[in-house]
């Protein structure tokens, strides 16, 4: 069995304002990424996990804060 969006979205309902091109997109990538060969009867689960994940990913704005200059550490 393959998950659908609307597994995605039972569960994360935020995430219906990914647009439909970045849902077949996200779901595609998970099909590709988590497979039954090495997940086995957890796949539908590993697959709803990363399909969440980019899904919130990509709903984040583009910050436009700049790279970290300088840290210290120590005395």
């Amino acid at each position: 069995m393959s998950i659908a969006w609307s597994d995605v979205i039972a569960l994360a309902p935020a995430l219906s304002a990914v647009s439909a091109g970045g849902q077949t997109e996200i779901l595609a990538t998970v099909a590709l990424q988590v497979g039954s060969n090495q997940w086995g009867l957890l796949k539908d689960a590993g697959q709803l996990a990363l399909a969440r994940h980019l899904g919130a990913l990509s709903l984040r704005p583009i910050s436009g804060a700049g790279p970290v200059v300088s840290e210290t550490v120590g005395p």
